[in-house]
């Protein structure tokens, strides 16, 4: 949708040049539904020469546009693989005598940034951390530091029993433990300014970053120069951990990628090898051969660095490598498997040669590693219908139907935004109304509540 008034649209202009934050058409509704409550009893033309002086108009303003949403250990699975890889790794990088640095950067109301504070004291590291949380919402930081009158919205998902330890009830409200609160230090901090990495905001030498659900709401060019920042924000083998839903950074900055069962995490060069980790590489042209029995699926964790430019342009096109290996498949599937682990050596980040794979494990009978699979490529593609649609079927022989029926809703969903006619990619020819009609189908010979059943 077009702005319904030009006042409006110079708004969205002033914060975006501010802020770097974007407004598609599909949320041009929902921020002039934003403005208008900033703007309360005043005039839009008052309201703009008000916001852009800065000030509390414009901190008015940053807080209706900014979604803020966040909860207690969103994404778990993120927090999992933090407690498994990432925090022993900087234990043992580290030492025991010095401290371990934490930011949350877009913090919102600080749910993330305690609960990182949670897991550290969880890991008996506490003592010995720093976390800092910031955001760009002078508003949103005052309730972080408040720490005060959490409600089920902060409290939902598989976190809320975990987090709960650390809450005290007073009447109504629940009130985070001190010993907690005290553990985090809040700062305001805009992603797209310059005001980092530096000693004056905290934001150097650091050992993790959560900078989770918020690139999504930046353009190219931006989300390029935030994680150029977050890199040099980072010490020597640092870690970045980013949302699922989030643009991925290995093109826009020279991370290590490390490919999780939790989506990408990213990593600054020159920390040391982490055990259970196969050892970087940097890929080549012809991709590392190995052993036929070792599947992607079952290995832990690989890690990959970016491509150099000039390396790029002599690998095959992962569609190539796809063709190659299905043909292969039509005569011996476990070289067709092992061709494919090759591929994903040399082409990690290939959404669809991690579906074949998966297609390829389902093949043998292989359904556990071929959920792990799917998962993947659900997280470096989250918009392809078919893996959502594969996936709830390898549910649904695992037996959890709950589990089955949300990867069959999610596949629906996406198959239903795309033209009826239009084939699916990586469906075979399916269009998308055959992927909804299948979705449907199975829904409905798995029957129940839909969530629960």
């Amino acid at each position: 949708m077009s702005w319904s008034r030009p006042e409006y649209e110079a708004l969205a202009r002033l914060v975006s040049q501010r802020t770097g934050l974007r407004f598609p058409s599909e949320r041009r509704d929902g921020a002039e539904s934003g403005m208008r409550r900033a703007m309360g009893g005043a005039t839009p033309a008052s309201f703009y020469a008000a916001a852009e002086r800065g000030g509390e108009a414009f901190d008015a303003l940053i807080d209706e546009l900014t979604i803020g949403e966040t909860y207690f250990f969103r994404e778990p699975e993120q927090f999992a693989a933090l407690s498994r890889v990432v925090l022993p790794e900087i234990r043992q990088r580290k030492g025991p005598a010095q401290s371990i640095r934490v930011w949350s950067a877009a913090c919102a109301t600080g749910e993330e940034a305690y609960s990182l504070a949670m897991l550290l004291e969880e890991e008996g590291l506490a003592d010995r951390a720093e976390v800092l949380g910031t955001d760009l919402s002078p508003a949103a930081l005052e309730r972080a530091r408040a720490a005060d009158g959490y409600r089920g919205w902060s409290l939902r998902g598989e976190g809320a029993i975990r987090a709960r330890r650390y809450l005290v009830a007073h009447g109504s409200r629940l009130v985070l433990d001190e010993r907690i609160r005290r553990r985090v230090i809040f700062r305001p901090l805009n992603l797209t300014s310059d005001a980092y990495p530096s000693a004056s905001t905290g934001t150097t030498g650091l050992d993790l970053i959560l900078c989770r659900n918020v690139l999504i709401y930046f353009d190219t060019a931006t989300t390029r120069n935030v994680a150029r920042r977050l890199l040099a924000c980072l010490a020597p083998g640092g870690w970045l951990v980013t949302g699922s839903c989030d643009p991925q950074l290995a093109a826009h900055a020279p991370f290590e990628t490390v490919l999780t069962d939790a989506g990408l995490f990213y990593r600054k060069e020159g920390g040391a090898p982490v055990e259970g980790l196969q050892p970087r590489f940097r890929p080549a042209p012809a991709a590392p051969q190995l052993p036929a029995s070792e599947s992607l699926a079952e290995s832990r964790l690989p890690v990959m660095r970016e491509l150099p430019a000039d390396v790029l342009v002599a690998i095959p096109d992962p569609s190539d490598a796809v063709g190659r290996i299905r043909a292969l498949a039509n005569v011996d599937l476990a070289e067709a498997e092992h061709a494919c682990t090759a591929a994903l050596a040399q082409q990690p980040l290939a959404a669809e040669l991690h579906y074949l794979h998966a297609v390829l494990l389902l093949g043998r009978g292989d359904k556990g590693a071929a959920i792990h699979a799917l998962r993947r490529v659900t997280f470096l593609d989250p918009s392809l219908a078919v893996a959502f649609l594969t996936l709830g079927t390898a549910l649904e022989y695992r037996g959890d139907r709950a589990g089955a029926r949300r990867a069959y809703r999610n596949a629906s969903r996406l198959a239903a935004a795309q033209p009826p006619d239009e084939p699916a990619p990586l469906g075979d020819g399916e269009t998308a109304a055959d992927v909804v009609c299948a979705c449907e189908r199975r829904l409905a010979s798995l029957g129940g509540d839909g969530e629960h059943g």
